[in-house]
């Protein structure tokens, strides 16, 4: 989306990723290397407007979106009071411990 906001177009900047990271992952697959799909993509003249952002515009933490927000809700929400609901049903002898 960063390189479509620099004027790029978004359906042949789509096909331009997927077929990188097809590449990167055949790669990975048949010759046992490094991912090398932001490598890849910053060569890619397609890109280069946003290659300086590449590294931080792909940080994972930037990429889940509303995921930890929704598991903390689910929890609260939903399992938190089922396993209050019946935790006189839960043998505590099958949960797992760790003892360091």
């Amino acid at each position: 989306m960063e390189a479509v906001n620099t004027g790029g177009d978004r359906q042949e900047l789509h096909e331009r990723i997927r077929k990188h990271a097809m590449d990167a992952a055949r790669r990975m697959k048949e010759e046992g290397t490094e991912n090398d799909l932001l490598e890849r993509i910053g060569k890619d003249p397609s890109f280069l407007k946003i290659k300086s952002k590449l590294k931080e515009i792909s940080e994972p933490g930037k990429l889940v979106g509303r995921a930890p927000q929704q598991v903390e809700e689910f929890t609260s929400q939903v399992l938190e009071p089922l396993l209050k609901r019946y935790n006189h049903l839960i043998d505590k002898k099958l949960i797992p411990s760790l003892t360091v």
